[in-house]
Order: C-alpha cells, then structure tokens, then sequence
C-alpha cells in the first residue's frame, strides 16, 4: 500500500526504541519534502494542507517526548522554511542553542529569508551565527541570495569576508559571485581578469555552471576585448548546455552583433528554445524584422517549443515593421494553437497584440483583447499589476494614436476608479490625449498629478506636457515645463521649438534651435522639421532654406516627403523675392527625384 498523506491522523505511538522513532520520523518528513514544491507551486492563500500536515506531524514529535536529533531538527525548519512559516522555522532555529542545530538549519532559514524578499533578515541571521556553526554552503546561500537580488556589492563583501575566515570556495561560490559581479555598475574589465584568476586558482573554471556565469560577466564589461575573452572561455569550455548557448547570442546581441550571435547559433548543439528565442529578439533589437518572422517560421517548422518569449518577440517585430496581416496571422497561430499560458505569462503577449491592433486602426478588437484581460478575476491582482498597467497603457496610447483621444480620457479615468497606479507613461499618453482635445484644465490636472506622485523628473511626462500647453496655446506654461525639466532630450527641444514656433515665435525657436546645438546635442530628422516649420510660419525664408541644406552637408540627413513638403511650401509663399528663392524652389523640386523620393 502506498504512505498515507502526510496530514492524515498519524498512528498512536508504539514503544518503538529510539532509532526506530527517529527514522520513523525521518521517512514522515522525508515524504514531506518530495511533495512540496508540487504543494508550494499551487498554493494560493492560508495554510496548505501540507503545511497542516507538517505542523501535525511537528506535534507528534513534541508529544512523544522525543528528542529530536540534528538532521530531524534541520529537516523541519527547512520544510517551514519552504512552506512559507518563517515565524516556525525561526522559533525552532532559535530553540537550537539546546538542540543540535547546524549550519543546514541556518542555511535554509538564510535562503528562506531572501526568498521572501527579507534580505535584512537574512544578513542579519548570517552575522549572527558564529564562525563553528558555519561552513561553505552557508556562505554561498548568502552570495547567492544577493546575486538573485541583483546586490552585487555585498555579495563580493560576504565572498571577501569567507576567504578571510579561511572556508574554501566551490564552483557554486563562483557562480554566485560571478553573478553578483555581474550586477555590479562599471565593473572594469580588470575586476573581471581578478575573479577569473580566483576560478583558476580554485580549479572550478570547467564548470558549467561557472563558465557560463564567466561568459556573462565579460559580455556585461560591454567593451571588445572582454567580448574576445568570453568568446575564449566558451571555447575552451568541453561540455555547454542551453544557458551557455543562450549567454553567447544574447551577449554578441547586446552589443549589437548580430552576426557573430547567428555564427554561435548556427553552431548550436541541440534544440534550445530559449536560444531561439534570444535570436528572434536579437534580430528584433536590430530591427532586422524580416529575418526575425523567418527565424520564427522554420522554429514552428522543425517543432521547436514556442512560449511567450517567442510570440512577443515575432508579434514585436509585426508591429515595429507594419507587418500587421502577419501579425493577425501570429495571432490566429496563436488561438490555434492553444498555448497553456498563465495569465501572467499571457500578459506581455496580449500587451503587444493590443498595440499591434491599435497601431493599424482595429481598435475595436484591441479593446476585445483589454477586456478579456481585466476579466481575469481568479488571478491575485498583486501578481498581473505590471503587466496589466502596461494593458491599460497600451489601450489609452491606441485610442490616442487613432484619434479618439476622449475615449483614452475615459480609460484613464476608469484605470483610476479600479485603483491602478498609472505610470508616468500613462499619464504621458493622457496628457497627449488632453493636447488633441486642447482640454488645458484637464492637462493642467494631470501636471498636478505628476507632481503629487514624483514623475515631474520623468522626460516622457515632461514631453507630453510641452506638447499639451502649446497645443492649447499655453506657450508660457510650455516654457516653464521647459526651463524646470532637469533632463532634456532631443524630443523635449523639438517639443519646444515646435512650440515657439507654432505660435509666431519663429526668431525664438531658431534661438533655441542654435542654443541646442550650442550645448552639444545634435539634431535629427524631427528636430529639423520643427524649425523649419518654425521658419514656415514665420516667413522666414533664408533661414529655413539654409536649415535645409544643412540637414544633408552638416549632418547627414536625407530630408524626407515632410521635410519638402515645408520647404517647398516657404518657398511658394515668397516666390516673388528673385531669382535666388525662384532657383532656391526649382532645387528643391528636383531633389526628391535625386533621393528617390
């Protein structure tokens, strides 16, 4: 007959002797830990039916006036440790100092603590136990958890601080440590060469694990030669699994090498779908779409496993590209298909399919898929927030983007009646939506708003506002929004030039414009349609001309159909100033024809 549960009503106790109890409760708790992660995986909230199991079996113990041996005592606290009951796991730790704990005990309540998000806890534990109750799984719990927490600095201190109490580094010290390195801000490529020498030295360089957390850290150092010695470490490497693969086309791609990253898949051994996928989002960062949906067909082709990485990534390249049948056409694979997504998982791909519809005009069945999202009742709202902001991000920005800038005002409002925290993103395409309305007390709303919860400082808030006020003719509120923003960005001095020069104010926008490149920031193709809008409205005809020609000889800028069509159109309205605008306009006409135009 197979075990009971762990959780049903245990049998009375016999007068077994002491080493017959002992693995008696052993084997309970042993069954115990083989369920859990299943139990942990699908718990929801309140305690689990294992959890009670656990805490029964625990008062079995206490009740049989046995005393529980060292790896019995661990086993428990790990198991509530793993169950989520840090008070249990801790009261029993501290019980310890009359029972023979050790450092597995404080290892699992370590790990425990981070894992919860408690990293202050866990530092604090680790500090207090003394140096005999120690040892190197103990220390690696303590890299690890800051490494997982993208804490590099004091997973280097804590790797410093084991070396000088004198334990012995193994290949999981490496990984972790090479991890947290990782994470570490403008590590120089010297610090890497250091802990290299350290993988050496304790001969854990062959490794899996510990290469590819060398690969990864040389390809953060982002320069070309520490691109070279990590391409040297996979090659010295015998044995390489599917993160190694991955590490290396997701390292050339980040630096924006997409052959060598085809080169490395090419050589790929075996069939790894994370591989695939970080080659399909590699072609789509370099906005190479069109190999990125090849990619994505021979992968369906061959069988490879296709997830949510990979339908946002193609569904991605879709959108940037224009390829909106194709899109439809991913989406239909999709409801095909059928993929067991988590609500979680599904929301990044139902984000881009909302974006996708939104961008070519099919706004009603971007709200389809926005509403099927909030029906989603079952899920913890806690667990899809993210995801479900940039659900109504995506939805305000498409109405915006497809003129129907009051319905994305009333999204907005209803986004904040269901009590979501709209981001500055947000509130950026709100804003926009108030500038196409010229609804200035609305927008003046929302600016309040911004600085209510601190997105004053964000440059795409800050944008849309500059936007906004000239829109509704409030040119000094444009200016102050201007003068206030502590970043500004190409797009905030075209916002302003567009501004000033909307307005009238054609001599002040060409001040700005020549103030911009004065403080080193270059123009591009939409700077320079700004002021030659500016110019446009302004009749100044000379200068825009010479911003024009500018574009081309100064910055290597073709100027495109919008670039003509205000050119031409400030030359047309002073036709009769001689023959240098008359030659200036019959240039003009012709070089659309030179640039294929």
């Amino acid at each position: 007959m197979p075990p009971s549960p762990p959780y049903s009503p245990l049998l009375p106790l016999q007068p077994f002797d002491v080493a017959k109890l002992a693995n008696r409760f052993a084997a309970h708790l042993q069954l115990l830990s083989a369920v859990l992660p299943k139990a942990s995986a699908s718990a929801t909230t309140g305690p689990t039916p294992l959890l009670r199991g656990l805490r029964a079996l625990h008062a079995h113990i206490l009740a049989s006036g046995f005393k529980p041996r060292a790896h019995i005592l661990n086993r428990l606290i790990d198991l509530y440790a793993k169950s989520s009951d840090l008070p249990s796991a801790r009261r029993l730790f501290d019980a310890a100092s009359r029972a023979p704990a050790d450092a597995v005990a404080a290892t699992s309540l370590v790990n425990a603590y981070a894992a919860s998000g408690h990293l202050p806890l866990a530092r604090c534990l680790f500090d207090g136990t003394p140096l005999p109750a120690r040892d190197t799984v103990f220390y690696n719990a303590m890299i690890s958890s800051y490494a997982r927490a993208g804490d590099g600095l004091p997973a280097l201190v804590v790797f410093r601080e084991m070396l000088q109490d004198g334990f012995r580094p193994d290949n999981y010290t490496f990984t972790g440590v090479l991890s947290a390195a990782a994470a570490v801000i403008g590590l120089e490529p010297a610090h890497c060469g250091q802990l290299h020498c350290s993988v050496v030295k304790s001969g854990t360089e062959h490794a899996i694990s510990v290469s590819n957390a060398l690969i990864s850290l040389y390809f953060k150092c982002d320069s070309l030669e520490t691109a070279v010695i990590a391409r040297e470490v996979f090659d010295r490497m015998v044995e390489r699994d599917a993160l190694t693969w991955t590490t290396m086309v997701v390292g050339y791609v980040r630096r924006g090498d997409i052959c060598e990253a085809r080169q490395v898949f090419d050589g790929m051994e075996g069939r790894f779908n994370v591989a695939w996928n970080a080659m399909i989002s590699g072609y789509v960062h370099c906005r190479l779409f069109l190999e990125a949906l090849e990619m994505f067909r021979r992968m369906n082709s061959i069988g490879i496993p296709l997830d949510e990485f990979t339908y946002t990534s193609v569904l991605s390249a879709c959108e940037s590209a224009g390829l909106f049948n194709h899109g439809k056409a991913v989406h239909a694979h999709i409801i095909r298909s059928g993929p067991d997504f988590d609500p979680v998982s599904a929301l990044p791909v139902e984000n881009v399919l909302i974006t996708l519809y939104s961008n070519c005009g099919k706004i009603d069945v971007a709200k389809g898929i926005f509403d099927d999202i909030e029906r989603k009742d079952a899920v913890s709202w806690n667990a899809i927030l993210t995801g479900h902001e940039l659900a109504w991000l995506m939805m305000i920005s498409g109405f915006v983007h497809n003129g129907l800038a009051e319905e994305g005002l009333k999204l907005f409002s209803r986004m904040r009646a269901e009590g979501a925290k709209p981001c500055d993103y947000t509130y950026a395409s709100t804003i926009a939506a108030c500038g196409e309305l010229g609804a200035l007390k609305h927008g003046q709303q929302l600016h309040a708003h911004l600085i209510q919860f601190g997105y004053e400082s964000s440059n795409s808030a800050g944008n849309a506002l500059l936007t906004m006020y000239a829109k509704c003719g409030a040119v000094e509120e444009a200016c102050i929004v201007f003068l206030v923003m502590p970043n500004v960005d190409s797009i905030s001095w075209s916002a302003m030039i567009a501004a000033l020069g909307h307005h009238g104010h054609g001599r002040e926008a060409i001040e700005l414009f020549e103030q911009m490149i004065g403080e080193g920031i270059f123009p591009d193709r939409i700077t320079f349609l700004t002021i030659l809008s500016a110019c446009n409205h302004a009749g100044l005809v000379d200068e825009g001309f010479q911003y024009f020609e500018s574009m081309k000889h100064d910055y290597g800028i073709s100027p495109g159909e919008d670039h003509y069509a205000q050119l031409i159109d400030l030359l047309a309205k002073k036709r009769k100033k001689g023959n240098i605008v008359r030659n200036a306009f019959s240039k003009a006409m012709a070089l659309p024809r030179e640039t294929e135009l």
